[in-house]
């Protein structure tokens, strides 16, 4: 018995990478998400200075067939416009430190 649930467990967990393959429709999906992350904080000019550099490499990864790399890719990228704008917009507010008690 232990060892059929053993062996369950092992072939579920081999497969379940299968599952997750990236295909050319999710590397797409997933570039365009980044670029929109990025196109928010570039329109206030806060976007940073690789995440249009990480949507080129997920662009390219593309055309090479590489739809998981494009994916991972994309998705650090939409991390990237995420975090600038959040950044950006907080430095907005902030004001200057030195004129506060």
């Amino acid at each position: 018995m232990l060892k059929t649930i053993a062996s369950a467990l092992v072939i579920s967990v081999a497969l379940s990478g299968a599952a997750f393959a990236a295909d050319k429709a999710a590397a797409d999906a997933a570039i365009a998400e980044a670029q929109a992350a990025y196109d928010k904080a570039n329109k206030k000019g806060i976007a940073w200075r690789d995440t249009a550099k990480m949507i080129k490499k997920a662009k390219a990864a593309v055309e090479k067939g590489d739809f998981d790399k494009a994916v991972k890719t994309a998705g650090k990228a939409k991390f990237e416009g995420e975090m600038a704008y959040e950044q950006g917009m907080q430095q907005m507010t902030a004001g200057n430190w030195s004129y506060h008690d």
